[in-house]
Formats: C-alpha cells, sequence, structure tokens
C-alpha cells in the first residue's frame, strides 16, 4: 500500500511545549533520501513499516488537520510504500483506517524560548513570544503554561505510526493499493 501522513504541522503547541515554525523542515524534506517509517519509535527490525520514505512540506488548512482552527499550516508529510510482510499487524492497522497519529523522530538544529513575561530578565524571551506567539493556534493551551520554545529548524530522523501524538493534527491522509 500507499500511505501518506502528515510527520508534524506547524504552528500548533504541543504536549512537549514546542512549536514547529513555518519552514523549520524544509531542509530535512529536501535532503532526507533515507527516511523510515516506524511502529512507536521503535527502532528496531519488527517495528519497522517501511524504509521506502520521502517527506515534502505541503501546505493544509487546518480543517483538512481536523481541527476547526482558521487558516493554513506548513506540514511534513510522509509519503511511505508499505509491505505486507515487512509489518503484518500495522499494514492491517492502516488498512483498517486504525492509524490516526503520526509523531517525528527528530534533532533540533534552531530552536529558541519564549517567555510572556516582562521582567528583565527575560527580555530576550519576552522578544520571542511577541514574534512567534500570533502565530500559535492553540493559544489557550501555551497560555496556561507562558513559555514555549519555537522550533526555527529541525531534521526528521524518522516518522512514526503512534497512538496519540505530541502534536495530535497529524493524521493519515491516504492508504491506497500500490502498483
Amino acid at each position: 500500500i500507499k500511505v501518506a501522513a502528515v510527520s508534524n504541522s506547524c504552528n500548533y503547541f504541543d504536549s512537549h511545549g514546542d512549536v514547529s515554525i513555518s519552514g523549520s523542515w524544509n531542509r530535512t524534506a529536501k535532503n532526507t533520501k533515507d527516511g523510515l517509517h516506524l511502529q512507536e519509535h521503535q527502532m528496531r527490525f519488527d517495528k519497522l513499516i517501511s524504509d521506502n520514505v520521502s517527506f515534502t512540506v505541503e501546505n493544509k488548512t487546518w480543517k483538512e488537520l481536523g481541527y476547526n482552527y482558521e487558516g493554513s499550516t506548513d506540514c511534513l508529510v510522509m509519503y511511505s510504500q508499505v509491505e505486507k510482510e515487512t509489518n503484518p499487524f500495522m499494514f492491517d492497522r492502516y488498512v483498517k483506517g486504525k492509524v490516526k497519529n503520526h509523531s517525528s523522530g527528530l534533532r533540533y538544529v534552531n530552536i529558541e524560548m519564549a517567555v510572556n513575561n516582562n521582567a528583565e530578565w527575560a527580555k530576550e524571551e519576552k522578544a520571542v513570544w511577541d514574534k512567534y506567539y500570533p502565530m500559535i493556534v492553540n493559544k489557550e493551551d501555551v497560555d496556561q503554561v507562558g513559555f514555549f520554545y519555537p522550533v526555527l529548524e529541525q531534521k526528521i530522523i524518522e516518522n512514526s505510526a503512534v497512538l496519540k501524538g505530541s502534536n495530535p493534527a497529524t493524521p493519515t491522509i491516504s492508504v491506497e493499493p500500490a502498483d
């Protein structure tokens, strides 16, 4: 089968406190030639779903991702050729439409800290907050903690099928028969 899935979406405050900024995936999507599609971030032969994977950055509306936010966002999208014999369990999960979330195994290349605090010690972090906060779609979540980490560049290591992603705006887009 051919699986298309969102690995990560930008401008969403995730459960790790990260906010991927638009453009942060551009270089890695272009340069990654040995992508992996794994089951639950387990780098093991029996958890491999596919090693025939490519990545692109695509703009999707929040409604396409299943959310009622206005506008659109840049997404790291994975295209994976999945063979049944590699991981029969996950092949079946995709065929039955049971994979709802994905997660990027990544390395930070450029990350900052944003803090909603007007104290002198937080002057630089408040400037980062003011710059990137307006882009975040789930402001009520970030408002509760008062800080976040804008990720300006990141490198994809692998994409995984997971039960619940740190960033839940990561659906399976399509599952189609392979030629």
